[in-house]
């Protein structure tokens, strides 16, 4: 997915926790990436764990 952002796109990924009534939204997580972390390593960091749990989770590769 591409987030607009200041004149720019920024790459993401939503993950969608696997068993939920899908017409009702589940809450949301966004994860940020510091200039030390990928987004990549959020997914080992807590994505799965968040999504185990019934929440949605955007991680994006931010500006810095």
């Amino acid at each position: 997915m591409s987030i607009p952002w200041e004149g720019h796109q920024l790459d993401g990924t939503l993950f969608k926790p696997p068993s939920r009534d899908q017409t009702v939204p589940p809450p949301r997580v966004i994860f940020l990436s510091g200039a030390d972390a990928l987004p990549e390593q959020n997914f080992f960091r807590g994505v799965q764990w968040l999504t185990a749990r019934g929440l949605a989770c955007l991680i994006f590769n931010g500006s810095g």
